[in-house]
C-alpha cells in the first residue's frame, strides 16, 4: 500500500492529525563532504559493556576521532566517562593524525563541555557541536562505530585490559591501512577521469536506449500486417517486391498495400 493509500484511510477515519503538541523530528537528508583532509573531525564515545570472569558487566567507553574527507581514524578506550579522558584523547588525536586540524565537531555530551571546549580552541583549533538529537551530523563517526560492533567487537572475547587495548590497536591499523571502504568512483577519480567517467556513463545510458528503440521498432515490424503478408511462404514475388521498394521509400510513413493489379506483366 502507497503512503498516500495510508494517508487516505487515516483522514477517512479522523486520524490524520497529530494531537497538539506533538514534536515533529526533521530528518536531515542533505549530504555534506570535505574534500581537504583535517578540515573537520568528528569525534564521538561508543559505550562498551563486557561480562567479566564473575558474571558482572565491566563498562569501557572508546573514544573514536575520524576524520571527514579520509577514512583515517583515531580509537582510545578508557574506564571512565570524564572530560579529562577527552582532553587527553584529543591531545592524542592532535599527534596521531598525520595533518593539521581545523575543526573537531562533537555532540551536547557532558564530556565535550567547557573544559574540553576551551582547551581544544586554545590548541589553534575550532569546536563545534553539532545540532541536539541529531547523531546523523556526525554520521561518519556513527557509521564507523556501527563497522566497530559488526566487525571487531561481536568476534572479541575479553579477558583483561591490556589485550583489548592491543586488539584495539590491531584493529584501527587495519581499518586504516588495510581494510577497503567502497568510496564513490567519483572520489577516487581526478577532475579530468571524472568527467571521462561521466561522458562514458551517458554514452551507455544513450547506447541502451537506442536499443530499446531498435527492439520496440523490430517489435512493431513483426506485428505489423504487411510484414506477416511479405514474410508468408504463398505470397506473391511481385509483392513482395514491390512492397520492399515502398518500405525502403517510405521508411516512417505508414505501411500501405500496392492497389491490385489489372493484367499481367
Amino acid at each position: 500500500i502507497s503512503d498516500a493509500g495510508v494517508y487516505r484511510i487515516l483522514r477517512r477515519h479522523g486520524l490524520n492529525k497529530l494531537p497538539r503538541g506533538t514534536r515533529v523530528r526533521k530528518i536531515h537528508t542533505r549530504r555534506y563532504e570535505h574534500q581537504v583532509p583535517g578540515h573537520q573531525i568528528q569525534v564521538d564515545v561508543k559505550f562498551l559493556t563486557f561480562q567479566g570472569k564473575d558474571g558482572k558487566p565491566i563498562k569501557r567507553y572508546q573514544y573514536t576521532a575520524i576524520d571527514d574527507a579520509t577514512p583515517v581514524r583515531a580509537l582510545k578506550i578508557y574506564g571512565r566517562h570524564t572530560q579529562a579522558n577527552a582532553i587527553a584523547f584529543i591531545d592524542h588525536v592532535i599527534t596521531k593524525f598525520p595533518c593539521r586540524i581545523r575543526e573537531v565537531r562533537a555532540d551536547n555530551g557532558h564530556e565535550f563541555q567547557a573544559r574540553f571546549h576551551w582547551h581544544v580552541e586554545d590548541q589553534g583549533i575550532r569546536h563545534a557541536y553539532i545540532k541536539r538529537s541529531s547523531p546523523q551530523l556526525n554520521g561518519k563517526v556513527e557509521r564507523s562505530h556501527r563497522t566497530d560492533e559488526q566487525e571487531f567487537y561481536q568476534l572479541l572475547t575479553y579477558t583483561d585490559d591490556v589485550d583489548l587495548h592491543q586488539k584495539l590497536a590491531e584493529w584501527e591499523r587495519f581499518y586504516n591501512l588495510s581494510r577497503p571502504h567502497a568510496p564513490s568512483m567519483e572520489r577516487l577519480l581526478t577532475k579530468h577521469s571524472a568527467d571521462a567517467y561521466k561522458k562514458l556513463r551517458r554514452l551507455i545510458s544513450s547506447s541502451a536506449l537506442h536499443l530499446l528503440a531498435l527492439t520496440e521498432r523490430s517489435l512493431e515490424r513483426v506485428q505489423n500486417p504487411c510484414n506477416r503478408r511479405m514474410l508468408a511462404p504463398n505470397a506473391a514475388p511481385w509483392r513482395r517486391s514491390r512492397w520492399t521498394m515502398e518500405f525502403r521509400s517510405n521508411r516512417r510513413k505508414q505501411c500501405r498495400w500496392p492497389t491490385a493489379r489489372t493484367g499481367h506483366e
